[in-house]
């Protein structure tokens, strides 16, 4: 393996944890799946309940139930999609949005928290240096 690669499987690794971990840091009683769910509404806008499923690698039948539960909660409404009537959208409610919110602003606190106290004042500016060049890597 060469050490590009290896630096490839490390990164990779790396984000896959730390999105674990951000998703482990939200509060209420929300699941993994639920937050995904409102999450992805957030950044793509409305969408399908198959659209979603597709997008999450899941059945919609898997997807059905977690989105059931979210808008039980009030946090998702369904409205006729305006290009093809016989599809419903998905959208987040303005109790999502502040949901959403929050659940970043806890994400943001766990990290802020854990580099604070994990990295010295030289590592965090390393740390800052290494986000330029993954950030380098990602828009070429």
């Amino acid at each position: 393996m060469n050490d590009a690669t290896a630096l490839a499987v490390q990164v990779r690794a790396l984000f896959s944890k730390l999105r674990r971990r951000l998703r482990d840091s939200h509060p209420g009683d929300f699941t993994s799946p639920q937050i995904v769910v409102l999450g992805h509404l957030a950044r793509y806008g409305a969408t399908t309940i198959s659209d979603l499923a597709r997008a999450e690698g899941i059945r919609p039948q898997s997807m059905r139930g977690n989105v059931e539960v979210l808008e039980k909660s009030g946090l998702l409404t369904r409205t006729p999609d305006p290009r093809d009537g016989r599809q419903i959208l998905l959208s987040l409610t303005p109790a999502a949005d502040e949901v959403v919110n929050l659940f970043r602003a806890t994400q943001t606190d766990w990290l802020t928290s854990a580099i604070r106290a994990r990295l010295t004042a030289s590592e965090q500016r390393k740390l800052g240096k290494s986000l330029e060049m993954l950030m380098r890597v990602l828009d070429p």
